[in-house]
């Protein structure tokens, strides 16, 4: 006779392989930055295919409020974005960091069409940590995320 517990342990048990699978706990945490959902789709899409699940932040705003409560390996940061772009959210977020003890430093890559990458070199030099040019190849991001990532990052 099955003891009442029996179909609790078996939820536990599948949650917990659940849980220990590689979908939940992504190689690299990485925040992708732009209010365009097709953009979004796309840069999504390539990630999943590296194995990695992003966060998505549609605004500049919510890029620096998701940055100050969770911790990110890399932001992928579009620059034209409505109410706050990506240069402002940038320097945001290089403040929040500031006032944090340590030396927290998180990669910022600008992501984003090749008509805004001349404004990085003029404007962007102390915020940004490289530059991805949007649509970008696997090949290229994945370049990108091997060349900001900590080895710990990507070797969890």
């Amino acid at each position: 006779m099955p003891s009442l517990f029996s179909p609790l342990a078996s939820v536990m048990n599948r949650l917990r392989a659940r849980l220990a699978t590689p979908q939940n706990d992504p190689l690299l945490r990485v925040l992708l930055v732009d209010d365009s959902t097709i953009d979004q789709q796309t840069a999504a899409e390539q990630l999943a295919l590296l194995g990695i699940k992003p966060h998505l932040a549609s605004s500049g705003e919510m890029a620096v409020q998701m940055s100050s409560t969770l911790d990110f390996d890399i932001i992928l940061m579009d620059l034209e974005m409505r109410a706050m772009d990506g240069f402002e959210a940038a320097k945001r977020i290089r403040r929040l960091e500031s006032c944090l003890p340590g030396q927290l430093h998180i990669p910022i890559v600008a992501y984003s069409s090749s008509k805004w990458l001349y404004e990085v070199g003029a404007q962007g030099r102390d915020v940004f940590d490289g530059i991805l040019k949007k649509p970008c190849e696997l090949a290229a991001l994945k370049a990108c995320l091997l060349q900001h990532c900590t080895r710990d990052s990507l070797f969890r």
